[in-house]
């Protein structure tokens, strides 16, 4: 019972910590107020950026950063400020006529031996970007909201790694900035001027269970939990799970989807379908979340920069088998309903899990940053940081042939679909 009090005295302290304020700083001449889920202390705002790292033999260094520039001049917003509103609102300030864009550009040189590992490099990278969670940059003086940085590897190799805060925007939105630096494609300006406030009300409609879900006192009590952890090792240990990653079997993929005899509600099985459940099942899940992008539902244009991905929310009936999967997306508004139960507080504290995967493949581009140089091998970056789901994991495209899985927390793969690759 001692340590549970203070599991939740450290809960409480954390949650109010998160939800200070300060006043309100005034920068640039434009300014765009956030969305509420934005601006919730638990959510984007504290999660660390978005980033990642593609791998080129060679690239022209004044040529990306000539590129970052023209991509900040469309997109000044990129360079602006988290400033707290009233009534705890967030907002962007920025001037209209973004000053100069070589500042979200920088080339280093790694100081790295010869002999670093994969994981040694990445773990590198994912520290080198100034661009940190919008909770601690907001009315701050200095802040860096996006940046491009090349890096000199000591093999010769050149590192691209693109950091953005997942304040402003999710990974649609990521992925878009991204693309512009391909010197095959134009630079565009993004729409960062949010359609809407109350997101609460505009996304419950999209996933009535989910609102309940994450709203119930099972996922409260999981994220308190998680939220004592995170301290306890951090305290006493000084140590934080390394991620595992697995390399997702195309043949095991086609193979369930051949075997598939299509239906009315189940016409198909996507790859998205099949690793989706396998790693739930993986997971041990009670419930299970994974990442859609509303844009479409919600008749937004792809250049609306943002945070328009939620999490569907699934109890564990809703993901046992690919065609589960399936057609709760083929029916969206209906699977599951408000009636489906959410998990208790027993369960809870009796360790069930929460588990959320984020699938980037949909949106993979191959990026050429100059003419006959593709990339090598592509990655996320994670940072060391708070974990509120019992597992959390990337769905990406290494390299254009092959899919990976980058997990954070209890995986138990027992299928061929997941090989796991040691780095």
């Amino acid at each position: 019972m001692i340590w549970f009090g203070i599991f939740i005295l450290l809960g409480v302290i954390f949650y109010k910590r998160l939800k200070s304020s300060k006043p309100v700083k005034q920068y640039g001449d434009s300014v765009i107020q956030l969305m509420s889920h934005e601006a919730k202390p638990i959510g984007v705002f504290s999660s660390p950026p978005i980033q990642t790292v593609t791998i080129f033999s060679s690239a022209n260094i004044d040529q990306v950063a000539l590129r970052t520039a023209e991509i900040v001049k469309l997109n000044p917003w990129l360079l602006g400020r988290l400033i707290r509103g009233p009534n705890k609102t967030l907002e962007l300030h920025y001037f209209k006529d973004s000053i100069s864009g070589h500042n979200a550009f920088t080339h280093i040189h790694a100081p790295l031996p010869l002999t670093s590992s994969w994981n040694e490099i990445t773990d590198y990278l994912a520290t080198i970007s100034l661009v940190t969670t919008g909770q601690k940059c907001a009315d701050q003086a200095t802040q860096y909201l996006f940046q491009v940085i090349l890096v000199d590897l000591p093999d010769g190799k050149i590192a691209l790694c693109v950091a953005l805060n997942h304040t402003i925007g999710d990974g649609h939105t990521f992925i878009e900035l991204y693309k512009m630096l391909d010197y095959r494609n134009c630079p565009k300006s993004l729409n960062p001027t949010r359609p809407f406030i109350n997101s609460k009300e505009v996304f419950s409609t999209c996933s009535p269970y989910g609102d309940k879900a994450l709203n119930s006192s099972f996922v409260k009590i999981r994220v308190l939990y998680h939220i004592w952890l995170f301290f306890y090792n951090k305290l006493w240990f000084n140590a934080q799970k390394r991620a595992a990653v697995y390399r997702v079997s195309m043949k095991y993929v086609d193979a369930v989807k051949a075997n598939h005899i299509p239906t009315k509600d189940i016409p198909f099985l996507s790859t998205n379908d099949i690793v989706t459940s396998a790693y739930f099942i993986a997971t041990k899940a009670i419930l299970g979340l994974m990442q859609v992008n509303l844009r479409s539902r919600l008749k937004l244009s792809e250049n609306n920069a943002g945070n328009y991905a939620i999490s569907f929310v699934y109890p564990k009936e809703f993901f046992l088998t690919p065609c589960d999967i399936r057609k709760s997306m083929g029916q969206w508004q209906q699977f599951p309903t408000l009636n489906n139960e959410c998990p208790t507080f027993t369960q809870a504290i009796c360790g069930e899990r929460l588990c959320l995967l984020t699938n980037h493949t949909s949106a993979y581009h191959e990026l050429f940053l100059i003419e006959g140089v593709p990339p090598l091998k592509h990655s996320p970056l994670a940072r060391i940081s708070f974990l509120s789901f019992d597992t959390m994991a990337v769905l990406y495209n290494h390299t254009s042939q092959e899919i990976r899985l980058r997990v954070r927390g209890d995986f138990e793969p027992t299928s061929e679909l997941f090989e796991q690759v040691y780095e």
